[in-house]
């Protein structure tokens, strides 16, 4: 199952492409003008630091909404039973539903939301 549609890679593939391209004056400022208009996303992916805030800040919410919850069930998640098993399940299968939905809704593509989200959502379905 892919989470980005093709279009949205091949298009931030040949972006990256064309940039090296135009950087190069192997391209003029038309040629280029008319194949980055021809094949724009509207994709969020923000600069470096930002996405490392994201990141952090997602974690950190994350973390947060589990804390409140074992606040409640902390005996069924830390016995180990298959109750906490199946608790940690379903935050990591939640995980990946706020995940989809950032990806084709929010239309993010490697803006530090969607990376924490695979990473916890993997973490917490192998635990």
């Amino acid at each position: 199952m892919l989470a980005y549609t093709k279009f949205i890679i091949l298009s931030k593939l040949l972006s990256q492409k064309i940039k090296s391209w135009y950087a190069n004056n192997l391209l003029s400022t038309e040629q280029y003008v008319a194949i980055d208009n021809s094949y724009k996303t509207e994709i969020f992916s923000p600069a470096v630091f930002i996405k490392m805030g994201l990141f952090i800040f997602t974690c950190i919410l994350s973390l947060a909404v589990m804390g409140l919850f074992s606040l409640f069930f902390g005996e069924l998640i830390f016995d180990n039973t298959i109750a906490g098993s199946v608790i940690f399940f379903i935050f990591g299968a939640g995980s990946f539903f706020i995940l989809e939905h950032f990806i084709n809704i929010k239309k993010h593509y490697n803006s530090g939301v969607d990376d924490a989200l695979l990473y916890i959502g993997t973490g917490l379905i192998l635990k």
